[in-house]
């Protein structure tokens, strides 16, 4: 069945769906590119990523080195005022 409200479709850059990236690659760019705000934006887990694609946390964190590297996102570190580390920010890039 599919879920015609706006909430269940979301927009993929055409280099990710291109020969620039791994199965695995797209799949965790598609489940951030499901999360993202109209900013582009999301804050999932890593382990929350995990379990949506059925990967594991290494791979995920590995995955997300790669995408950053290749272009496609930015990773901000988040902090709590007190030091302690928060989900990472993901900001989605358009490579064209």
């Amino acid at each position: 069945q599919i879920n015609e409200t706006q909430d269940s479709w979301f927009a993929v850059d055409k280099t990710a769906v291109s020969d620039l990236l791994s199965s695995v690659e797209l799949k965790v760019y598609s489940c951030l590119a499901g999360h993202a705000d109209t900013n582009h934006q999301c804050y999932p887990s890593q382990k929350q990523i995990a379990k949506e694609c059925h990967l594991s946390v290494v791979t995920v964190y590995r995955v997300i080195y790669r995408l950053q590297q290749k272009g496609l996102l930015k990773i901000t570190r988040q902090t709590r005022a007190n030091g302690a580390q928060k989900q990472n920010l993901y900001t989605l890039l358009s490579r064209s």
